[in-house]
């Protein structure tokens, strides 16, 4: 019976490690900042007790990618743009239990030549978890980049 709960155990703790993302827009991250753009970096680490919970990103209504686990997307945008960021819980569009908190979740007006740091942070609430997010400034925001994996590509100019 120890054996049993040892395996569940490591099988837990191999499943946890590590970060996942899927991307289906083009990765930015670690190219130089193009004119008339702005780079957004949006990051989730998984919380306790909710391992396993995929978070999918939406910018203006296009889907961004997945993120699941401890992992991130890095995406450029329009420059003199508003735009309109939220999340889903799950994979795909339309599954909307939990979410963001908020009619228009997260807004930006996207200034030439900025980069925005956004995590997600849980909120409990006593049915559920809403998800709002949080602006970082740049060095929060690239010291946690260092210990995420860049995310899976779905995507190919």
């Amino acid at each position: 019976m120890k054996r049993i709960f040892f395996y569940v155990i490591l099988a837990i703790t191999f499943v946890s490690c590590g970060g996942t993302a899927k991307q289906f827009v083009s990765y930015t991250h670690g190219e130089p900042l193009p004119n008339g753009k702005s780079r957004i970096y949006v990051m989730y680490k998984t919380i306790k007790f909710n391992p396993l919970t995929t978070m999918t990103l939406f910018s203006n209504e296009e889907r961004i990618g997945t993120i699941e686990k401890n992992g991130y997307l890095a995406f450029d945008v329009q420059a003199g743009q508003e735009y309109a960021l939220y999340i889903t819980t799950g994979r795909r569009e339309g599954y909307t239990w939990n979410g963001t908190a908020g009619d228009d979740h997260f807004r930006i007006n996207a200034k030439e030549g900025k980069t925005y740091y956004l995590k997600l942070d849980p909120q409990n609430r006593t049915i559920g978890r809403v998800y709002n997010f949080e602006l970082l400034d740049k060095t929060e925001g690239e010291r946690i980049l260092k210990k995420y994996s860049r995310p899976k590509l779905n995507y190919a100019e």
